[in-house]
Formats: C-alpha cells, sequence, structure tokens
C-alpha cells in the first residue's frame, strides 16, 4: 500500500512538474524563435539598406562624371530616392510598396591641411525598416605624372625622366612645382632614346592634362654628336589639353666635321586601358562631316591647346670663332596658330618639326600646312558646340569607396 502511494505521489510530481516546466520551456523557444526572426529580419534590412546606399551613391557618381559644364554637375542635397518593389525600379516620387528611402549629400572636403587640394564626397543613407546604412565614396586628388607610381618627369625641374608605370584609367595632371617650368627632354632622355630603337617616350592614360608648358627641345648648347636623328614625345590617351607647346627642327651642318641634324616631334595615339580600346571611330565623331560625308573609320582622340603659346623653333648649328666647338642656337619661331583650338586627331598624327621645315622651305604657310592637314583627315577641327572644357575634364577624378 506504501509502494503505491509513493509510486502515486511520484507521478503526481512529475506531471507538477512538466506543467510549470513546459510551459516556461515554450516561452523560452519562442522567445528565442522570435528573437531569431528578428535577427534575420535586421540582418535582411541591413543588407538592403545598404545595397540601396551603394546604388544611390553610384547612381549619384554617374551623374558627377558626365561630361558637362562644372556648374551644372550636381552638388549639395538631392531630393530623395526610392525603390518601388511593385516596379522594381527606383524613382524620386515616394510608391505605395516602397522597400526604402536614399538621402543623398554631395560635398567638397579639404583634402589637406593647407586646404590647396580637395575632394568631392558622395554620401548616401538608405534607410529600410528601423535600418539605416551610410555610405561614402571619395575622389581622391588627382594624379600627378612626377607621382611616385609614375615618375614621368622631375616636379622641381621638369625633366622627363623613363620609369616603368601600369597606364592609368584615370585622368593625370603634369605641373612642375613652379607650374611655368616646362617639362622638357634633358641630357638623360635623349641618352635613353638614342639607344632605343624606336627613339620615342610615352606618357600613357585615359586623359592627359598638362598645365605646365611641353618643349621638346629646351636649351641651347652644345649637342654630343651621338644625338642625332628623330626623337618622338608620344601622348596616348583618349582626351589631351596642352598647356603651351615647342616643337623643333635642326638640319645637319658641316664644320670640317659633319654634325647631323635633330628632329623632335609629338606623336599623338590612343591607349589600350583593361583591354578596351579608347577614342571614337571615324564615322562617330560628333557633327563632323566633310563634303556631307563622315570622315574616315580610322581611330580618333580629342587635342586640345590652351591660350598659351604653340610655336615651331628651328635651331642650327653655328661656331662662335674658327678654333671654337660648334654650339646650338635659335634661328627662328614660327607661330604654330593652334592656341585656342580643339582637334580631332588621327591615331599616330604627328606634329613633326622636320616635315613643317620642309613645308615652310617650299614657300608655304603655318596656317595652309594645318589646313592640309584637316583636309587630310589627320587633324580636324572640333566645333565648338562639341568641344569640352579642361575644368570639366580635370572635375572627372575617379571615385573610390571610402571604408
Amino acid at each position: 500500500m506504501r509502494l503505491r502511494d509513493e509510486q502515486g505521489m511520484m507521478a503526481i510530481g512529475v506531471a507538477l512538474m512538466l506543467i510549470v516546466v513546459l510551459p516556461l520551456f515554450g516561452g523560452v523557444l519562442w522567445q528565442y524563435s522570435t528573437a531569431e526572426l528578428k535577427r534575420v529580419e535586421k540582418t535582411d534590412q541591413d543588407l538592403q539598406a545598404l545595397f540601396l546606399a551603394r546604388a544611390g551613391a553610384e547612381m549619384a557618381m554617374a551623374a558627377w562624371k558626365q561630361k558637362i559644364p562644372s556648374d551644372e554637375k550636381p552638388f549639395g542635397k538631392m531630393e530623395p530616392v526610392y525603390y518601388d518593389l511593385d516596379q522594381e525600379r527606383f524613382t524620386t516620387s515616394k510608391p505605395a510598396n516602397v522597400l526604402g528611402q536614399i538621402d543623398i549629400v554631395i560635398s567638397e572636403e579639404d583634402a589637406t591641411e593647407d586646404g590647396t587640394q580637395h575632394v568631392t564626397v558622395i554620401e548616401a543613407t538608405a534607410t529600410v525598416g528601423s535600418t539605416e546604412r551610410t555610405v561614402r565614396l571619395v575622389t581622391y586628388p588627382h594624379r600627378y605624372g612626377h607621382d611616385p607610381s609614375l615618375l614621368w618627369y622631375v616636379h622641381n625641374s621638369g625633366e622627363i625622366t623613363f620609369s616603368e608605370y601600369n597606364t592609368p584609367s584615370e585622368v593625370v595632371m603634369f605641373r612642375t612645382r613652379t607650374q611655368t617650368s616646362p617639362i622638357y627632354l634633358g641630357d638623360e632622355a635623349l641618352r635613353v632614346m638614342s639607344s632605343r630603337a624606336d627613339r620615342a617616350i610615352t606618357f600613357a592614360a585615359s586623359a592627359l592634362v598638362f598645365d605646365s608648358p611641353l618643349r621638346l627641345m629646351p636649351t641651347t648648347g652644345r649637342m654630343e654628336g651621338s644625338r642625332d636623328g628623330q626623337f618622338d614625345v608620344q601622348l596616348s590617351a583618349e582626351t589631351i589639353f596642352l598647356h603651351g607647346l615647342e616643337i623643333d627642327y635642326m638640319p645637319s651642318a658641316e664644320f670640317l666635321l659633319y654634325y647631323p641634324w635633330k628632329n623632335f616631334r609629338l606623336k599623338l595615339t590612343l591607349p589600350e586601358i583593361n583591354g578596351e580600346k579608347l577614342g571614337k571611330r571615324g564615322r562617330d565623331l560628333s557633327g563632323n562631316q566633310q563634303n556631307g560625308t563622315f570622315v574616315d573609320d580610322a581611330w580618333y582622340g580629342e587635342v586640345y591647346f590652351d591660350d598659351e603659346s604653340t610655336i615651331y623653333r628651328s635651331y642650327e648649328w653655328y661656331k662662335r670663332s674658327f678654333l671654337s666647338w660648334p654650339d646650338v642656337r635659335v634661328r627662328s619661331d614660327y607661330n604654330l596658330g593652334l592656341a585656342g583650338k580643339a582637334f580631332y586627331f588621327r591615331e599616330g598624327s604627328v606634329l613633326d618639326g622636320r616635315a613643317i621645315q620642309a613645308y615652310i622651305d617650299q614657300g608655304n604657310s603655318i596656317a595652309s600646312y594645318f589646313g592640309q592637314a584637316a583636309a587630310d583627315g589627320w587633324l580636324l577641327p572640333i566645333k565648338a558646340e562639341h568641344q569640352i572644357n579642361r575644368e570639366d575634364l580635370e572635375g572627372l577624378q575617379p571615385f573610390f569607396w571610402e571604408r
């Protein structure tokens, strides 16, 4: 009898424990499930907000990088952007079934302590439910040709140097420390070029912008006889802005010994970046027709000459006295008449000092030389309405995600 009583009491205890514990356990499971669902929902909202924020920043970046006047570029706080779930598209009108809202602000911040360089910042904040995510796209200051990654010239002097580099996909600026000092071929560059089969040095990027003049033969004085013949400075870019230019030629001479001719040329080509050929086909040139038909199907880029002087300079060998060594001096200067003009250049076009001199020696004018260049299709004037401004090109800085 006692055993049955004890068994009954045990059964009652187990039953009471189950009655008390199971609801508690069930409550814990429910709370855990609810928390897990909220966590999953929060994670989903966080990912969605991040997606919307990045999408909004990229839309603003695309608008900023368009080739439009600087005063027309978006700036300040933008109109909110929404994602319409029903239409599956972005809109500036708030839809009935909205995934989230994106608020975008475009501003300018100092990049250096002295405030001489600035960066453009695109900040996009997306809100999905109770979750908010913010991302920033930043344009770093332009890369310059004297940067350690390029080393195209010496910043202080402007003397051109040889280096190994990867072709930049952004704008590269040319500016010496004083800015008015020219970028030029010095003794070391000429020595290296003399040993090369092509006798050329190339600067390649998607766009090249000069804030300092380019001078191919900057100094007079004695030059070593081994540095004879032709030397090319090749600018390889889809768009080129020049800030003053000098191309040069010097014929040979004899003072008992033979002193060779020297020709300095500017060659314009188009680069290939990340497997993509830059430039346009002749048929796609904006507003450019000849006799009612589009020009040939060659590749073309754009070259702009600002208001600085563009000259062809003729040099000559001379002797100060019968016993002295021959030196070099300027014989004459010719205004190329390119200042303030813009052209489509056919790939491989060359501004050739020797060819210009031969043209002049035949009694022709510099103006007719470039008129013939247009007729031959290698240097075609760009109509004013299809030109871009230097300031607009300088605004096409690359954007980077700020971590």
